[in-house]
């Protein structure tokens, strides 16, 4: 819906299931590799028409990593529920194609580098004159200024610019996380930039232009824990950041690992009540340091842990309102029934790739429908012939 509807062609809000929290927006998803995909998706998952838009031979991410059917499972774990059109940008028509999505759109994204968009003949002043209530998302490495502006930027690099790489090692031994962290936090910024610029647009009937890079964003992450050593500006403290290790405790157990997450004081005195060691409560009150009470916890823990398995130790801790819980693997992890409660995942079939596992955004309106299967990715230009004839209804 864009900022100047009046909502008519809404469902009504009497229905007992609605098709989503963003039915009705219309979003072009410009982007590739992860962190602007991520951020369509999402929008898409909360119920909104994403059309990707993408350049010959496909968004890259299509090739990247592990494949099924000739697609990577990466690039079809961040782009389903949207619609795929190939266009080339630099051929006139196809830049008249997109010129028409984005008369249609509500939100446009995309994460060109600086400089781009004008060379496309898409900056802010061309926008404006094809769609005034526009929301424009820019997601962007590390800012459009600047003297790193122009350079390329990926997960592992703002893992290691941003502090999060010497933090999850110890200092002279920094150690990246495995997993995309910087990507998906921007990602879910960009979106929540999206929906905020919505609002606004529905208030002003005016568009905006955002910026969100993954340098900013990954800052932002990194409070309170990364950055608590440096909170205070003319504080001294040593450079090594204070992340509560007391309350995150890995505990072994005769048949694997568990956590243990006392935030408070009650929790440990309730820790010493559910072990049966009330000795151990004066011990643990005489340590006054996070870095010092971490180990003892784990040591007088694991002087009697041994004896049973994970699943005993957890419940008993639970008894107790301890926050414990167990280190399960992704198969333990699937089968939980706690997972299956939440619906916290579905499945969905793709002709070539499979029937594959989409887990669902995890907002949850009082009126969702989680019945159905979500929807998967698309095949390259997919629906192009359907998007184009869409884009000529908005073509002078």
């Amino acid at each position: 819906m864009t900022a100047t509807d009046d909502g008519d062609d809404m469902p009504p809000t009497t229905t007992t299931q609605l098709p989503g929290l963003l039915a009705g927006v219309k979003v072009v998803d410009l982007s590739t590799y992860v962190t602007g995909p991520y951020a369509a998706m999402m929008l898409a998952d909360l119920g909104a028409d994403v059309i990707k838009v993408e350049p010959p031979g496909g968004d890259p991410n299509r090739r990247v990593g592990r494949s099924r059917g000739g697609t990577s499972v990466l690039f079809a774990a961040v782009n389903h529920g949207k619609r795929s059109i190939m266009l080339d940008l630099k051929q006139p028509d196809d830049a008249a194609v997109l010129r028409g999505l984005i008369r249609w759109a509500d939100v446009m994204l995309e994460n060109w580098r600086p400089g781009a968009a004008e060379r496309l003949g898409l900056g802010d002043a061309a926008l404006d004159a094809l769609n005034p209530c526009l929301v424009h998302v820019n997601v962007t490495g590390w800012g459009t200024t600047g003297p790193w502006s122009a350079r390329p930027a990926f997960d592992g690099l703002m893992q290691a610019f941003g502090g999060v790489a010497w933090s999850a090692g110890r200092l002279d031994e920094p150690s990246l996380l495995r997993f995309y962290l910087a990507d998906k936090v921007t990602g879910v910024y960009a979106a929540q930039a999206a929906r905020a610029g919505l609002v606004r647009a529905g208030r002003s009937r005016r568009g905006e232009r955002i910026e969100v890079n993954m340098l900013d964003a990954n800052a932002y992450f990194n409070f309170p824990d990364v950055f608590s050593a440096r909170l205070m500006v003319d504080d001294d403290a040593v450079l090594d950041p204070e992340v509560a290790p007391a309350t995150k405790t890995l505990i072994r157990a005769a048949d694997g690992c568990f956590v243990l997450s006392p935030a408070s004081g009650a929790h440990i005195r309730s820790l010493c009540e559910a072990m049966g060691r009330p000795e151990w409560l004066a011990e643990f009150k005489q340590t006054r340091t996070f870095d010092g009470l971490a180990p003892l916890i784990q040591a007088r823990m694991e002087s009697v842990t041994m004896s049973h398995g994970v699943e005993h130790w957890v419940e008993l801790l639970a008894a107790h309102d301890v926050p414990a819980a167990p280190v399960l693997d992704l198969d333990q992890h699937l089968a939980h029934p706690q997972v299956a409660a939440n619906g916290t995942y579905g499945e969905s079939d793709h002709e070539g790739f499979g029937r594959h596992r989409v887990a669902r955004h995890p907002a949850r309106a009082a009126t969702d429908n989680r019945e159905g299967a979500p929807g998967t990715f698309p095949d390259l230009d997919a629906d192009g012939p359907e998007i184009r004839r869409l884009a000529a209804a908005f073509t002078p």
